[in-house]
C-alpha cells in the first residue's frame, strides 16, 4: 500500500480473470486510484505472485479459470502474505459455494453482475477494514501475552505483597537481592523487574547462572576478555556487563561466585567500571544488578565464604520469596496459568484435583508443581480426556535427606491457615504409612492389623495419599529403618 501525492492510499490489486472484456472494464475503473496487475490464468497469476512476493493488498479471483479452480491458488496467496485480502468473483450465487470460498481462506465473495464495479468499490474497503482489525487484534493479543509473560501469579497475601513490592521498584536503579528456596520463582521476579522498565522492548537484559560456569571462566563471561588473554582465547569476547549496559543483569546463584570475582563485582557496584580479562582498558557501564541465591549469604559471610562488603552492596533492597507450602491458596491460579503453556486452553482441572494439590507441601515449590501438572496432562491425554482428575496426579518422589525435615510448621501467625494445617497432617500421614508399608513389605492386611484400622480403610488412604502397594522408598529411609531395627535388636540382646 502506497501513498499518492494527495495522500490517497494506493492499493496493489491483482485481478485474476479470464474474460478479457470484464478484466479491462474492472481494471480501468479500479485503476484510477490503485495499481492493478492482471492475469488471465492460474499460471500467469503464480508468475506475478512469485515476482512480487508480499506485495498485493487485494486479490480479485475468478472462481473458474481455464487451467483450474481459482480456489486452489488461495493457499499460495496466503503463504506469501497472510494480510492479503482475497475476494472471489463468480457467476454462481450458490450458498454452499460461498461457504466453500470462505473455508478456503477468501475474505469475501462477490456475484458477477452489471453492478460488479460499484460493489467492489464498497466491498474492497470493507474487506480491508476487517483484515486490518484482525491484524490489530492479533497484535494486541501478542502484546497482552508479552505484558503478562512474567506476571507474578496468585492471590495469597504473600504474593499480593510481592507484586506490590516489585511494582514499587519501577523507575529506580536499585540493586536487588532475591533470596528464597529453589523453585520459588526468583528468576521470574528478576524478569518482572526488568519487564516493568522495558516498555519499548529495547532495554538489555542479560542473565548468568554463576554456579553453572567453571571458576576459571566466570570472569570472562561477566567482564569479557582480550584476544590472547589465556589459552584458547583466539578472539576478544564481550562480557555480560557490557552487553547489559543501559539495562539489567541477573546473577543467579550469586553465592557461588569465587572470592576473586566478588572483588571485581564490588568495583562495578561502587564505581560502575571494570576491565576485561587480559586488558587494562577501563569500561564504564550503567547496569542494574539483580542477584539471587537460595543460600543464606549472611551465614556465608560469617564463614568467610562471601565478602561482607559485597553482601551489603547487593542487599540494598532484599526480596524474600515465600515457599509454595506457605501460600497454598495460589495453587489454583498457578495451575490455570500453567495449563495453556503445557497443553492448550481446553484442559481443565476438577475441584477435587485442585484440593488434592493444595494438600501437598511442595518441597520443590512452583517448579515441582509445574512438573506435576505436566504429568497430569499426559495422564489425562492417555484417557483421551481434557479434564484432569485427582487420579491423573502423580506426585514427585522426595529425595533422601531433603533439608528442612518436616516442612509446614508455622513460624508466624500469618503462616497458619486451614490449607497449611491439612497439608501438614496429610504429609505426616503419608510418610508414616510409607514407612509402615516398607516394614510390612506392602502387606496391607498385616499393616492394617498393626495400625488398628480395617484393611479397606488402609487401602483407601494409601490410594488417596498417592501411595501404592509397590511403593518404593529411598535408600536413605531404608537405611534409617534398618539402623533403627539393629539398634532395637542390640538393646534386647543387652
Amino acid at each position: 500500500m502506497k501513498l499518492t501525492g494527495r495522500g490517497h492510499q494506493r492499493l496493489e490489486i491483482l485481478l485474476i480473470e479470464d474474460d478479457p472484456d470484464f478484466r479491462e472494464q474492472v481494471g480501468k475503473l479500479l485503476g484510477v486510484y490503485n495499481d492493478i496487475s492482471q492475469a488471465s490464468s492460474l499460471a500467469e497469476a503464480r508468475a506475478l505472485l512469485q515476482s512480487k512476493p508480499k506485495r498485493f493488498d487485494v486479490v480479485l479471483l475468478d472462481k473458474n479459470l481455464p487451467d483450474g479452480d481459482g480456489l486452489s491458488i488461495i493457499p499460495e496467496i496466503k503463504s506469501l502474505s497472510q494480510q492479503t485480502v482475497v475476494i472471489v468473483l463468480t457467476g454462481d450465487n450458490n450458498f454452499n459455494l460461498v461457504q466453500k470460498c470462505l473455508e478456503a481462506g477468501a475474505s469475501d465473495y462477490l456475484y458477477k453482475s452489471e453492478n460488479i464495479v460499484p460493489d467492489l468499490l464498497v466491498r474492497i474497503p470493507m474487506a480491508l477494514s476487517r483484515a486490518l482489525l484482525e491484524i490489530r487484534s492479533a497484535s494486541l493479543i501478542e502484546r497482552l501475552k508479552d505484558s503478562f509473560r512474567y506476571e507474578i501469579v496468585g492471590h495469597s497475601p504473600a504474593t499480593v505483597d510481592l507484586r506490590t513490592t516489585v511494582q514499587s521498584l519501577k523507575g529506580t536503579h536499585t540493586t536487588v537481592l532475591i533470596t528464597g528456596e529453589s523453585g520459588t520463582g526468583k528468576e521470574l521476579i528478576a524478569q518482572r523487574l526488568h519487564a516493568i522498565e522495558d516498555q519499548s522492548g529495547s532495554r538489555p537484559f542479560e542473565t548468568l547462572n554463576c554456579g553453572a560456569i567453571p571458576e576459571n571462566l566466570v570472569e570472562s563471561e561477566l567482564f569479557g576478555h582480550a584476544r590472547g588473554a589465556f589459552t584458547g582465547a583466539n578472539q576478544a569476547k564481550v562480557g555480560k556487563f557490557k552487553l547489559a549496559d543501559g539495562g539489567d543483569i541477573f546473577l543467579d546463584e550469586v553465592a557461588e561466585l569465587p572470592l576473586s570475582t566478588q572483588i571485581k563485582l564490588l568495583r562495578i557496584l561502587q564505581e560502575g567500571e571494570f576491565c576485561p580479562v587480559g586488558d587494562n582498558t577501563v569500561h564504564r557501564v550503567r547496569v542494574r544488578i539483580i542477584a539471587a541465591t537460595n543460600r543464606p549469604l549472611e551465614e556465608l559471610v560469617s564463614k568467610g565464604e562471601f565478602r561482607e562488603d559485597l553482601y551489603y552492596r547487593l542487599a540494598v533492597f532484599p526480596i524474600q520469596t515465600a515457599p509454595l507450602r506457605e501460600r497454598l491458596e495460589d495453587i489454583p491460579s498457578l495451575v490455570d496459568f500453567f495449563l495453556p503453556k503445557i497443553a492448550d486452553s481446553r484442559f481443565k482441572t476438577t475441584p477435587e484435583a485442585v484440593r488434592y494439590l493444595q494438600r501437598q507441601l511442595w518441597h520443590g515449590n512452583i517448579r515441582e508443581l509445574r512438573n506435576v501438572v505436566e504429568r497430569a496432562v499426559i495422564n489425562a491425554k492417555r484417557r483421551a480426556a481434557f479434564v484432569i482428575e485427582k487420579s491423573d496426579i502423580q506426585l514427585t518422589p522426595q529425595p533422601t535427606g531433603s533439608k528442612g525435615g518436616l516442612p509446614g510448621v508455622p513460624r508466624l501467625i500469618t503462616d497458619i491457615s486451614p490449607l497449611g494445617y491439612q497439608a501438614y497432617l496429610e504429609h505426616s500421614e503419608r510418610e508414616y504409612l510409607r514407612a509402615t508399608l516398607i516394614l510390612f513389605k506392602s502387606n496391607l492386611t498385616e499393616a492394617a492389623r498393626q495400625l488398628g484400622i480395617s484393611r479397606a480403610t488402609l487401602f483407601r488412604r494409601v490410594a488417596e495419599l498417592g501411595l501404592t502397594q509397590k511403593e518404593q522408598v529411598t535408600a536413605g529411609l531404608r537405611t534409617q529403618l534398618a539402623a533403627a531395627s539393629t539398634q532395637e535388636g542390640s538393646r534386647h540382646e543387652a
